[in-house]
């Protein structure tokens, strides 16, 4: 199915799902109104939590303050000791918002949590946002983000701005190009945050998240870039993320999943050189089968006589261009071997 879909995403019509559209000094505007759900998208947002009420307040509220507001959020309880405020559902109500809250039967972590949300989506759902419980949007994010999906039909996702409030950096702007494809962010250590993503959930509905404790994310959005890897940037949508690697909860999280972290980001950069395709002309100019062969090189914990193993998998299956690459990057192999004896 998934591959169905894949090859189907490039003859959706520029004109599918459009609505009016007014031009006002030469820029395309999309017509949205301000009030109501007559006519407006189903928009859900998912929003695992654990513990921390008072940040999930936080994330509650920027949603009722949207400018267009959800149709549905789905609030997935992961194992946490702190019961749900009954103020949260309640308020989403007041505000027209409907609310369903799911309590997993044992803690699966980000990734396990937002796929017990995506699986429960309504099928009419159109647009998904992942929206991480201590993380809020600006009152403006939905509408210019639906306003670009409207304007882009072709594009599986929209990417917003992603600001830590902590000090002010916007991470987006750590690169001096915006972002037109999936596989940036993935051959870039994704400079924006989960919930900066706007998705179209008929493109991603039959995606599975892993439960993993890191690197989830990329792994769901490869996924998604082997479907559909076009995105667009809404520079007047955020996301603000409350984020310092010197809390104590982040260091004994990344004590936990450090000894994992390079299998799991090696397995990623696999699944990228088996299955993606590297001869597109965004690719070529790109480089992506260098940085790909790169990182999948430098995330490697394998032996000398597996790596040509390796290389003739990549033959075997077809893909010559990348057990070439994988045969002149072998000089950074013999680097990557000593750096990891040094390690043991």
């Amino acid at each position: 199915m998934l591959q169905q879909r894949a090859a189907r995403y490039r003859d959706v019509s520029k004109t599918e799902g459009a609505m009016n559209f007014d031009v006002l000094n030469g820029k395309i505007y999309k017509m949205i109104k301000d009030s109501g759900r007559s006519g407006l998208p189903k928009i859900v947002v998912v929003i695992p939590f654990y513990n921390e009420m008072h940040k999930l307040v936080r994330s509650i509220e920027s949603l009722i303050n949207q400018s267009m507001k959800p149709s549905l959020v789905i609030l997935v309880d992961d194992c946490g000791n702190e019961p749900l405020l009954n103020s949260i559902p309640e308020s989403l109500k007041q505000a027209g918002i409907e609310c369903v809250t799911i309590r997993n039967p044992q803690n699966l972590g980000p990734g396990g949590s937002r796929q017990t949300g995506l699986s429960v989506c309504p099928s009419d759902t159109e647009f998904l946002i992942f929206l991480d419980s201590d993380d809020f949007l600006s009152n403006d994010f939905i509408r210019e983000s639906v306003r670009m999906h409207q304007l882009r039909p072709d594009i599986i996702a929209t990417y917003a701005n992603t600001v830590n409030i902590l000090n002010g950096q916007n991470r987006i702007d750590l690169t001096p190009d915006k972002y037109d494809n999936l596989v940036d962010g993935i051959l870039n250590m994704r400079k924006w945050g989960t919930g900066a993503l706007m998705w179209k959930y008929s493109q991603i509905r039959d995606l599975q998240w892993k439960s993993m404790r890191c690197v989830e994310d990329s792994h769901f959005e490869l996924s998604a870039a082997l479907i559909n890897p076009n995105i667009e940037y809404v520079d007047a949508a955020t996301l603000f993320i409350e984020q310092s690697f010197e809390e104590d909860r982040l260091i004994r999280r990344n004590r936990m999943v450090k000894e994992h972290e390079m299998a799991i980001r090696h397995q990623l950069y696999d699944i990228l050189l088996h299955d993606y395709p590297f001869d597109t002309a965004s690719s070529v100019r790109k480089k992506y089968l260098k940085r790909a062969v790169h990182h999948w090189i430098r995330y490697a914990e394998i032996g000398l006589t597996e790596y040509p193993g390796r290389i003739f998998q990549f033959i075997r299956k077809g893909r010559l261009k990348v057990a070439l690459r994988m045969i002149a990057y072998t000089p950074l192999f013999f680097k990557q071997l000593r750096r990891l004896s040094k390690q043991a």
